[in-house]
């Protein structure tokens, strides 16, 4: 049985047939794992010698991305899905959420995100103390803080030093 197609020859189907098939190249890729490779960076904020129990440890990516993650009340914090190479990092600190405002949030689940579980402000002890720190942990550009992420998972500790403002 001899198929016959009218128009195979044809230079019209062919660029559409080579169109078709770039137009799935990413889909194939995805498909593959050719996503960008990601790391993570988990540590410890110190401030005073002391665990800085609130605040936000943000990443400044060199792709243009801003990734934060709120600060344990251990002092902690960990940062997934990171990319991989240079980041400055900024520390800022803010006050607890007064406990009446603590109310659990009921969204749906998101397909595409990871679950982090409760929100970390929410475990607040009722009546932490503020810690403010110097400014300049605020602004990446200032802040000396720097790690070049890596693949998988690493420690990056931030140690504030609250005289001169500067890390350690």
């Amino acid at each position: 049985m001899n198929l016959r197609f009218p128009l195979r020859g044809h230079a019209g189907c062919r660029r559409r047939g080579w169109l078709a098939g770039l137009l799935a190249l990413p889909a194939v890729l995805a498909l593959c794992g050719c996503q960008p490779e990601k790391g993570e960076v988990a540590g410890k904020v110190v401030y005073n010698r002391q665990p800085l129990t609130h605040g936000t440890v943000m990443f400044f990516c060199q792709d243009q991305q801003i990734i934060s993650r709120l600060i344990m009340p251990d002092g902690t914090y960990s940062v997934p899905e990171l990319p991989l190479g240079p980041a400055k990092v900024a520390v800022v600190t803010h006050p607890p959420i007064p406990e009446g405002y603590q109310r659990p949030q009921k969204l749906p689940p998101s397909r595409d995100a990871p679950n982090l579980g409760e929100p970390a402000r929410s475990r607040l002890p009722f009546g932490a103390r503020y810690v403010p720190i110097p400014h300049r942990y605020s602004d990446p550009d200032q802040s000396g803080l720097a790690v070049t992420v890596a693949r998988g998972s690493q420690t990056f500790d931030i140690t504030l030093d609250p005289e001169t403002g500067r890390s350690r």
